[in-house]
């Protein structure tokens, strides 16, 4: 994973492009700062956990390439996904790693969004898959999307409501157990 990001920040990424890392770093064979220190480019952010956990961090970005690497689960993976597209601009480069029989929460949340139209695959290297941002329909992020048929470009307001929603830790509300 470090050689193939590496590999895109020294391409064609351009001046004013940012690349945003996740990673849990349950499976990784590195650390979270081998990986900085891999990636030196103040246009690359590596952040530990899932897309909800940094929701703070992200909140302004606007990223041409993301790497989810957190949450292995079909929801954690659809959450993490639906989470960067309202982040992301059309056209921008999703990379999903673990995508193999390995995981198939991973899988299936991937093929999910590709059968709906939402990422069209790119190129695949082993397990690492590259997918461009291809819609943003309002049924994914949007909480009444009933009120509209097409996300607008400033989509990212929705998303801080979709991350309280979803009761992650750093979302605004807290999941409530029952005792």
């Amino acid at each position: 994973t470090q050689n193939r990001l590496r590999r895109t920040r020294s391409g064609s990424l351009p001046p004013s492009g940012r690349v945003v890392a996740v990673d849990a770093f349950i499976y990784a064979e590195h650390s979270p700062a081998e990986l900085r220190t891999t990636l030196d480019d103040p246009r690359v952010s590596v952040l530990e956990g899932t897309i909800a956990m940094n929701w703070a961090a992200l909140a302004d970005a606007r990223p041409s390439v993301v790497l989810i690497d957190a949450d292995h689960s079909f929801a954690g993976v659809v959450l993490d996904l639906a989470l960067m597209i309202g982040l992301c601009p059309l056209g921008a480069l999703v990379a999903t790693h673990d995508l193999s029989d390995r995981f198939p929460g991973v899988q299936a949340a991937v093929e999910a969004f590709a059968a709906a139209g939402v990422i069209r695959h790119v190129e695949s290297a082993d397990d690492l898959a590259l997918w461009e941002i291809i819609g943003r329909p309002a049924w994914l992020i949007d909480p009444r999307p009933e009120l509209r048929t097409d996300l607008p470009d400033d989509a990212r307001r929705w998303v801080p409501e979709i991350v309280a929603l979803s009761g992650h830790p750093g979302s605004e509300t807290e999941r409530t157990q029952d005792t």
